[in-house]
């Protein structure tokens, strides 16, 4: 099975596999994506914010990936950051909207997956302690 086939070779054998994946920082994301078999991904903790979103994006994309993003928060010092989430999704997937629910917290997307219509997804992270 190839999570990267266009998907009408997968044809009679297409399995759906969501995952979920608190990464700590990209460094980590970017490992999971390069190994894993699952079509769209959510990610929190991303620590991604400001101009090195639209790298991370633009990363993800060279590699088969479309992504949305909520950059992660200021930290208590530069260049510290906490939270961040995103939804990542294999390149023949199409995302009809999204919305950050909750800065750094949570983002929903309207994703578009072949043959299997709509589908409303959310990564969200919750930190302990503390509300959003």
């Amino acid at each position: 099975f190839n999570a990267r086939a266009d998907p009408k070779e997968l044809e009679g054998k297409f399995e759906l596999a969501f995952e979920t994946f608190n990464s700590t920082g990209f460094k980590n994301l970017q490992e999971r994506l390069l190994e894993t078999k699952a079509m769209v991904i959510f990610a929190q903790e991303t620590k991604v914010r400001g101009e090195a979103t639209d790298r991370a994006s633009e990363w993800c994309k060279i590699r088969g990936w479309h992504s949305v993003w909520s950059d992660a928060l200021p930290g208590v010092a530069e260049p510290y950051s906490k939270g961040g989430v995103a939804i990542l999704f294999r390149s023949w997937m199409g995302c009809r909207r999204q919305v950050i629910a909750a800065p750094g917290h949570a983002i929903v997307a309207e994703l578009e997956i072949p043959k299997l219509g709509r589908w409303m997804c959310a990564s969200i992270y919750l930190h302990d302690g503390h509300g959003m």
